[in-house]
């Protein structure tokens, strides 16, 4: 008897994606997408504690689906997003800051910091423009010029690379690996 369980449920994903069980598997979807969006692959993933809580009483604790750290020390958070909701490009930054702000301790320098890259799979479209993969990063709106390399969120949109697939594109590994 074959059981259906769906990947995007978080207890799987999480399962999939957040264990020692299965490095491979997350390694190379992670160095799937930072390669096809020109940042550099992760030589090793370690799974880190994925909560962040507020260091101020008014502060919002925020919990990771899940988060790496590579060999480079640069921070991976990956995310399985099932329900759109109207502040999830907000919640996408916020947790994307939280990320980055809390690696510095007291007395460190700001040049410190290590990168941070958020992916985030989106179960539904969220941007409309027929393309399944975004690369976000800080730019002038001038010149293109990225403010700093430290800065990265990701968003895989699901349904929209699904329609690719069937319109007999390549496969989704096929489209990361070229």
């Amino acid at each position: 008897m074959i059981i259906e369980i769906d990947p995007r449920v978080d207890i799987v994903f999480h399962n999939l994606f957040g264990s020692l069980e299965h490095p491979r598997l997350t390694m190379s979807l992670v160095n799937s997408l930072l390669g096809r969006v020109h940042l550099p692959k992760a030589v090793e993933l370690k799974v880190e504690n994925p909560f962040q809580l507020a260091l101020y009483a008014k502060e919002k604790d925020s919990e990771l689906d899940i988060l790496y750290r590579d060999e480079t020390i640069r921070q991976v958070q990956l995310e399985m997003q099932i329900r759109w909701h109207e502040g999830l490009p907000q919640r996408m930054l916020h947790n994307w800051t939280q990320l980055y702000q809390r690696q510095l301790l007291a007395g460190q320098e700001y040049h410190e910091h290590a990168p941070a890259i958020s992916v985030w799979i989106l179960d539904q479209p969220l941007f409309h423009d027929g393309r399944w993969l975004h690369l976000f990063r800080c730019r002038d709106e001038e010149s293109d010029l990225v403010l700093h390399a430290d800065q990265g969120i990701i968003t895989i949109e699901l349904p929209t690379w699904q329609t690719w697939y069937n319109d007999g594109k390549e496969s989704i590994f096929e489209l990361l690996n070229r």
